[in-house]
C-alpha cells in the first residue's frame, strides 16, 4: 500500500511539472505575441499608415488620364515617405529579432509573419521593388504552409503581382494573380484580387478586359469613395473603348453616388457631357445642364471648361461659327488652368487649319505652345507642326506683300 502511494506521488508530481512547462510555454508565447502587437509593430504599422495617408491625401488627380486605381508613389514621391517607413521597417525588425518563437521548424507567433508583411509593404512605398519581392518570397516560403499566416500569405502574393507589374513584369504577374483569386476568398480580398486584375490588365493596355474587372471590383467594394472611384474609371475605360454614349451613362452613375470631392463631380458632369452624342439625344438636354454649371458660382474657376466642352459639341453638328465663339469664351474665362487654355487654344487651331486659315492657325497653335505643359500628350507632333506653318506663313506674308506692291505699281501716279 506504501509502495503504491509512493507511485501515485511520484506520478502526481511529474504531472505537475508537465503543468508548469505547459504553462511556462503558453505564458512566454502570449508575453511575446502581446510585446509584439503592443509595442513594436503596432507603432511601425501606426508610421506606416500615417505616412501613405499623408500621402494620399496631397495627392491630386489628373482626370486627363485614366484615374489610378492605388495612390502609389512614383520614384521622385516616394522619397517624402521615407521617414515614415524606415520607422515602420525599424520596428517590425525588432519584432522579429525580439519576439521570434519556432517551435518544430515553424513560426508561433503571428506578428512576426506580420511584421515580414509590413517590411514588404514599407519597401513597396520606397520604390524598393527587388527588396519588396525578396520579402514577399520569404513570407510564401517560410509561412506557406502556417494556418494562421494564411492572410498574410495571400497579400505577400497580391503584393508580388503588383510590384512586377510595376516593374514592367506583367507576365511574371500573372501565375501570381491566378494562383491567388478563388470563390473562397473574404469580401475584402476578392475586392482586392479583382482591383490588381483590374491594374494589370491598364497596364497591359487590355481595356476591355480591364473595365471588365473594374465593373467586378466596383460590386465588391468596401466603401463609397471606392465606389466613386471606380465607377468613374469605369466610364474611363468605356470611352477610351470608343462607346461614347454608354461612357456617358457610367458617368451619370458617377453623379448617382454622390461624391464628397467636387472635383470627381464636376469633371463627371463635364465627361458626362464630353460623351453626350449629339446623334443619339437632342443637344438642348445637355446645353440645359452646361447652362446651368455656368450659374453654379462653385463652378467659376471651371467656366473654361464648360464653354470648351459646349463648343466641342457644336463643332460635332458643325455648327462652326457657334463653337468657334464658345471655344473663345473658353480662353477668355481662363482663370488658372493653363492645360485647359492650351486644349482650347488647339482646337481653334485645329478649326482655322482646317478652313485653311493658315496665318491665324499659326497664331493659335504659338499660344497653345505657350501655356500647354512639357509633359503635354503629342507636343513634339505640334512643334513639327508650328515649324511647318512657320514657314509657309512667310512665303504666304512676302507672297501677299509683293502682290500688294506689284499691284500698287500698275496703278497710275495719281
Amino acid at each position: 500500500m506504501q509502495y503504491f502511494r509512493s507511485v501515485l506521488y511520484a506520478y502526481f508530481l511529474l504531472f505537475l511539472v508537465g503543468c508548469s512547462t505547459t504553462k511556462d510555454k503558453w505564458v512566454n508565447r502570449k508575453y511575446h505575441e502581446t510585446t509584439a502587437h503592443y509595442n513594436a509593430y503596432f507603432n511601425g504599422l501606426e508610421a506606416f499608415n500615417d505616412g501613405v495617408r499623408t500621402f494620399e491625401e496631397k495627392k491630386k488627380l489628373n482626370f486627363e488620364e485614366i484615374l489610378p486605381l492605388y495612390n502609389w508613389p512614383n520614384e521622385k514621391e516616394a522619397t517624402v515617405l521615407f521617414s515614415k517607413m524606415d520607422r515602420a521597417l525599424e520596428k517590425s525588425a525588432k519584432v522579429i529579432k525580439g519576439h521570434s518563437m519556432v517551435f518544430k521548424g515553424k513560426q508561433k507567433n503571428p506578428y512576426v509573419v506580420k511584421a515580414y508583411l509590413l517590411i514588404a509593404r514599407s519597401r513597396f512605398y520606397k520604390h524598393e521593388f527587388i527588396k519588396t519581392l525578396e520579402a514577399c518570397a520569404y513570407i510564401q516560403d517560410q509561412f506557406g504552409n502556417i494556418e494562421f499566416a494564411k492572410e498574410e500569405v495571400f497579400w505577400s502574393k497580391l503584393l508580388a503581382a503588383q510590384t512586377h507589374i510595376r516593374m514592367g513584369n506583367a507576365f511574371a504577374a500573372e501565375p501570381l494573380l491566378d494562383d491567388s483569386y478563388t470563390k473562397k476568398l473574404s469580401k475584402l480580398r476578392l475586392h482586392e484580387a479583382q482591383k490588381t486584375y483590374a491594374y494589370y490588365y491598364i497596364k497591359t493596355g487590355r481595356f476591355e478586359e480591364a473595365q471588365n474587372w473594374v465593373s467586378a471590383a466596383f460590386e465588391t467594394a468596401p466603401t463609397k469613395e471606392q465606389k466613386v472611384r471606380l465607377a468613374y474609371i469605369n466610364a474611363q475605360l468605356l470611352a477610351e473603348l470608343g462607346l461614347g454614349y454608354e461612357s456617358a451613362l457610367a458617368y451619370e452613375k458617377v453623379l448617382e453616388l454622390h461624391p464628397n470631392n467636387y472635383d470627381i463631380t464636376f469633371s463627371a458632369q463635364i465627361k458626362r457631357a464630353e460623351n453626350f452624342d449629339v446623334f443619339k439625344e437632342d443637344i438642348v438636354i445637355i446645353e440645359k445642364e452646361l447652362r446651368k454649371m455656368l450659374r453654379d458660382d462653385k463652378n467659376i474657376s471651371y467656366r473654361d471648361q464648360i464653354y470648351y466642352v459646349w463648343g466641342l459639341k457644336y463643332l460635332e453638328l458643325e455648327y462652326f461659327s457657334e463653337g468657334e465663339s464658345l471655344l473663345r469664351r473658353s480662353i477668355s474665362s481662363s482663370v488658372n488652368n493653363n492645360r485647359q487654355k492650351g486644349k482650347s487654344f488647339l482646337r481653334l487651331a485645329g478649326l482655322e487649319f482646317d478652313f485653311r486659315e493658315f496665318v491665324e492657325a499659326k497664331e493659335l497653335y504659338d499660344s497653345a505652345l505657350t501655356v500647354l505643359p512639357s509633359d503635354y500628350p503629342g507636343l513634339d507632333t505640334l512643334e513639327d507642326r508650328v515649324s511647318v506653318l512657320s514657314e509657309l506663313v512667310f512665303h504666304y506674308t512676302e507672297v501677299k506683300l509683293q502682290d500688294s506692291l506689284q499691284y500698287l505699281y500698275t496703278l497710275s501716279e495719281e
